[in-house]
């Protein structure tokens, strides 16, 4: 009789063994995942980073484009000073 009260126990023991490694099995499932969006996250942030460092790059070449543009200007405006200036000695 005690060998079969002690059979059950241990088949109830092993029943709650069973379902506590289901448990952590799910827990460990669902880490897992937690895992794979943090790596897919991570990727997408050296994304970003490589992104802004381009963007960075294209900003520094518009603002040298901007200066040779300015450069540009100021070199039609000596120019025009100079036709205004020849067209006064042609006329005089």
């Amino acid at each position: 009789m005690d060998y079969k009260r002690l059979l059950v126990e241990c088949s109830s023991k092993l029943m709650n063994y069973k379902c506590l490694l289901v448990s952590l099995k799910q827990i460990l499932v669902k880490l897992e995942q937690i895992l794979v969006s943090l790596a897919d996250l991570l990727v997408k942030g050296a994304l970003l980073i490589e992104c802004s460092s381009k963007l960075m790059n294209y900003k520094r070449l518009l603002v040298s484009l901007e200066q040779i543009l300015v450069s540009l200007c100021n070199l039609l405006v000596k120019l025009e000073q100079i036709l205004v200036s020849l067209a006064d000695l042609l006329v005089n």
